[in-house]
């Protein structure tokens, strides 16, 4: 099942728990834009956050070589020219279409024999793009 969208919501600030990342089924934004209401794939609410507090990462509709969904705000790396894997970059949307710092993500995951993988996220493991 394809998941459109993910939401890192920073549980810290909200009610001094962990931060966590919801995969989200549902979600219904405020009028005035500063809040969104949450629901997991499984139809359990997660409630109503803060837009500052919450970030929605978008689906790219590309896996990785490990059949991992890979996501907006992933940091992905993948094989270069001389069969050496690349540093982390981070997939980003931009000009319209998700990329990376590196140029175009679909040319990264669709060009033949290239490999990318999913190493993590910006939001759970900031030390990749230290």
């Amino acid at each position: 099942m394809r998941h459109y969208c993910q939401a890192w919501v920073d549980n810290d600030i909200i009610e001094g728990r962990k931060a966590e990342m919801y995969t989200v089924g549902t979600y219904h934004w405020n009028p005035a834009g500063d809040s969104v209401e949450l629901w997991t794939r499984d139809i359990l609410p997660v409630g109503e956050i803060l837009t500052k507090w919450c970030k929605i990462r978008w689906n790219t509709g590309l896996k990785d070589k490990n059949g991992v969904e890979i996501y907006g705000g992933d940091v992905v790396k993948y094989v270069i020219a001389d069969g050496t894997w690349s540093e982390g970059v981070t997939v980003v949307f931009r000009h319209g279409m998700f990329s990376s710092v590196r140029g175009s993500l679909w040319g990264l995951c669709v060009r033949g024999g290239l490999l990318v993988e999913v190493i993590g996220n910006i939001y759970e493991n900031p030390e990749l793009v230290a």
